[in-house]
């Protein structure tokens, strides 16, 4: 797998923002299913498998605007996850996390930045399934 990378440009009040080859442990607990961000620290949970993506890209992309809001910046969001939760991430059996990608790019003007989303598709979103976890779990972006 290629190393994950994150990218923060600026162009007067613009912004582009990218991140590539993010690594989400998908999970369940007794709670339910969980999507966990492991190169930027950031959890998501939802009843099902896809609930946990959606969630955790709809929040990931909350995570962005909130940073660019406050800070006119992504640096304070790169942070890795605890090393259990990647020790976790990479366990094997048939109730463990499977580790897949995640790819995000947004681009704000200064107006969505302050006040919208932006209405940005996630093309570029990859989830891979592998190791343990139900293979008769549905698992689409």
């Amino acid at each position: 797998m290629e190393d994950a990378t994150a990218v923060h440009g600026q162009s007067g009040s613009d912004h582009f923002v990218g991140f590539g080859n993010l690594r989400v442990s998908i999970g369940k607990d007794a709670d339910g299913w969980y999507a966990q961000g492991l190169e930027i620290d950031h959890l998501a949970v939802g009843e099902s498998i896809q609930a946990a993506i959606k969630n955790f890209e709809v929040s990931f992309k909350a995570l962005v605007r909130a940073h660019l809001q406050i800070h006119e910046t992504i640096e304070g969001m790169l942070v890795p996850a605890p090393h259990d939760r990647w020790v976790e991430a990479f366990k094997s059996g048939a109730d463990g996390p499977f580790p897949a990608t995640f790819s995000h790019l947004s681009v704000y003007e200064e107006k969505q930045a302050m006040n919208l989303f932006p209405k940005i598709p996630y093309a570029g979103i990859s989830y891979v399934m592998r190791g343990g976890g139900d293979e008769n779990a549905e698992c689409a972006a």
